[in-house]
């Protein structure tokens, strides 16, 4: 009788306790056994498709080339007993990419035609055989007999390969389409370079990536200290832990957001330069043949307050604090204060600086950050005095026409704070300030 579903073969069991006869595939062990037919599900849907997402059972796996399987027993789970071909061997198809390399690797097609099985964390550089070994990139699973996987995956019908194939996703926020483009791993399609290869290789460990990927197998609110890739989430109350609220963390910002260079705006509000006196912000047109240029601005500008200790500067990521007494300050801090703040506060902000933010939030952290570098080189020059100013008058004059008043009427006070200091004014501090009524009556 014809059938759409390929036959389990004995290449496919993975042990001695494993046989098939009469079309069955068998297993006994301990007392136990089980037998199921010896034919695995039926694909002929999957061929029609163009792109698929993953909705059918897949074993998650240490390892695909020598992966720790389940076993059938009275008591395994329904997801394992209603699947039986999670307990074979996992199906590793020759990846194609060695061939544009020139170098051999172990690396596999993650394909959807007969495979049911994924490793716990995908490599994330080709398995060159001269270099690595598949077994280093061998993690255990968190949960046992998981058999979801990842939802946020899919895949695209690759014709030469006659199999649906792992895809690069489309950024989070764009809701249609990019051109579909097959994952392949780094280095996995690099031409010829010896050079380069080997200083990759040489560079590259193995544990430190087994390491970093049995993190991330769990939500960043199960990290420990001592393994948190951001050392820990933002501070609640800044913009950058009110933006990640309702994230997993400062981590999914990178998945969701979009990249963008840091000193890719094209007017940046240089915070760090804004006067107490004014609280203007200083606007910054970038040169995109030359946008590094506004580190080289920074450093001019507050070149007083980071080698001779004069002034204080505004952090560009707080910019404002809550004083108990004056209410909403802006926050200008000395140089050995802003070293203190940006260590304590601002440690996982970096993490951040290549997500595109409307409020410059990216580029605020990088200029930040290039403060505290230039601080902490020269917190031995000179005595701090507040004093005086922070900011290089003759810099500031040769490159800034153009102020932004965003800080000021942020800071502006409200209509009605507006009434009571005309009030105090004309009637004197020690009078109470009428009533709307007694206004409207005093004519």
């Amino acid at each position: 009788m014809p059938t759409n579903r390929a036959p389990i073969t004995s290449s496919m069991l993975p042990g001695e306790n494993w046989w098939i006869s009469n079309g069955e595939v068998n297993f006994q062990k301990d007392g136990y056994r089980s037998t199921c037919p010896a034919l695995l599900p039926c694909e002929k849907l999957l061929v029609r498709k163009q792109l698929a997402h993953p909705v059918r059972p897949t074993l998650i796996v240490n390892s695909m080339v020598n992966a720790t399987l389940p076993e059938p027993a009275a008591d395994m789970p329904d997801n394992l007993r209603s699947n039986p071909w999670l307990f074979l061997k996992p199906k590793t198809v020759k990846c194609y990419h060695y061939k544009l390399s020139g170098i051999d690797c172990s690396c596999t097609v993650m394909g959807l035609m007969g495979q049911f099985h994924r490793p716990s964390v995908l490599p994330d550089v080709c398995l060159k055989n001269q270099f690595l070994k598949a077994d280093e990139f061998a993690i255990t699973p968190r949960v046992a007999n998981q058999t979801l996987e990842n939802p946020s995956r899919f895949y695209i019908n690759l014709p030469s390969r006659q199999d649906l194939v792992l895809a690069v996703p489309t950024p989070f926020p764009v809701s249609g389409p990019w051109i579909s483009r097959a994952y392949e791993p780094a280095m996995a399609s690099h031409p010829r370079q010896a050079d380069q290869i080997r200083l990759f290789y040489a560079l590259y460990n193995s544990q430190r990536f087994r390491e970093i990927g049995k993190t991330y197998l769990s939500e960043p609110d199960r990290w420990m200290f001592q393994e948190h890739p951001t050392f820990r989430e933002p501070c609640p109350g800044g913009e950058l832990g009110a933006v990640c609220s309702n994230l997993y963390g400062v981590e999914t910002l990178q998945r969701v957001g979009l990249c963008s260079h840091p000193l890719a705006e094209p007017r940046v509000n240089l915070f760090l330069a804004v006067s107490p006196q004014d609280k203007r912000v200083p606007v910054y047109i970038t040169d995109r043949t030359r946008p590094l240029r506004l580190d080289v601005i920074i450093a001019d500008v507050i070149r007083p307050w980071y080698q001779l200790g004069h002034g204080r500067i505004l952090c560009p990521v707080c910019l404002v604090q809550n004083d108990p007494v004056k209410g909403v300050q802006l926050m200008f801090l000395t140089r050995s204060d802003f070293i203190a703040h940006w260590e304590v506060s601002h440690t996982p902000d970096l993490v951040a600086a290549s997500t595109f933010s409307a409020t410059q939030l990216n580029t605020r952290i990088h200029m930040g950050h290039v403060a505290f570098v230039l601080a902490i080189s020269n917190c031995q020059g000179g005595q701090e005095t507040p004093s005086e100013s922070a900011l290089d008058s003759d810099v500031m004059e040769n490159n800034f026409s153009e102020y932004s008043d965003v800080l000021v009427k942020y800071l502006s006070p409200s209509i009605d704070e507006d009434m009571e200091a005309l009030c105090e004014d004309l009637l004197g501090p020690g009078v109470e300030n009428p009533t709307l009524q007694e206004r409207g009556q005093s004519g």
